[in-house]
């Protein structure tokens, strides 16, 4: 009696799990692209109005760092951010010739994260990738290499190229360490680099919001896993659909609201 109950087909599912076969991929798909680009443009709405009252390079900082900080130290690089403000870190590296601002920008970011009070790292069941020490080297490679241009105008270049050069870009290696990979310099292209120039270069938003749809998935979030599962191999997911999947968690899964899913 058992065996027949569980050869029976499921009552109910997540409508996720059939929006491929009922609607077909492309129609699931341009529900993923949708909400992606709502996400971009709710970023770039919110880089619009932190624009109006601050400095463009200090806003692009903290964005930087809280991106580099993904992975269980989002908070506090954040922290370290307005604890070390871009205008100080920048009059900091100007004191040494530029050969030693990668050095002097280190050393600058971990006095402020020591404190007092010290700052509180995650570092138990954190990747080697992620953890703090190396994001902390990341950090200062950035201040570094802008320190004389400006990190605004430094990296305004990422616009010219197409997303592999931008990518590449901010991709960090020292001494065969990698600092910055592909997967990270993508999160920051996302959700820092790109809603940032979209917000803040007159007539950039077009070709800022063009790079963002081509950009390649980072890495596949555990936080989405159920609609990665759901989808299976039927939709490609790139960055601007994983980014879909995560307004999809938030104003969907996570509210229990499956029957007005977008993919109902």
């Amino acid at each position: 009696e058992i065996r027949s109950w569980l050869e029976q087909p499921a009552l109910w599912e997540e409508p996720c799990r059939t929006s491929a076969a009922r609607m077909g991929g492309e129609a699931a798909a341009a529900v993923l692209n949708r909400l992606g680009d709502i996400r971009f443009r709710r970023r770039t709405a919110e880089f619009r109005r932190a624009l109006a009252h601050q400095d463009p390079d200090e806003v692009l900082y903290r964005a930087l760092l809280e991106t580099l900080g993904y992975g269980g130290n989002r908070e506090a690089f954040l922290l370290l951010s307005q604890r070390l403000p871009w205008r100080e870190m920048r009059a900091r590296l100007w004191a040494h010739p530029p050969g030693r601002h990668a050095e002097a920008a280190l050393k600058a970011l971990v006095e402020a994260a020591r404190g007092p009070p010290a700052l509180i790292w995650r570092t138990s069941g954190v990747r080697p990738g992620n953890h703090p020490a190396r994001r902390l080297e990341a950090a200062a490679h950035l201040a570094a290499v802008h320190a004389e241009t400006g990190l605004a105008r430094g990296l305004t270049c990422l616009l010219i190229g197409n997303t592999q050069e931008a990518v590449a870009y901010l991709t960090v290696k020292d001494l065969g360490r990698s600092l910055v990979g592909p997967g990270r310099a993508v999160e920051m292209l996302t959700n820092a680099v790109l809603p940032f120039f979209a917000a803040a270069v007159a007539g950039q938003a077009g070709r800022a919001m063009e790079m963002y749809r081509t950009l390649p998935r980072p890495a596949a979030y555990g936080a989405v896993r159920h609609l990665h599962e759901a989808l299976g191999t039927a939709i490609r997911v790139d960055a601007r659909r994983q980014q879909g999947m995560l307004f999809l968690l938030r104003h969907y899964c996570s509210q229990g609201r499956c029957g007005s899913c977008p993919l109902s």
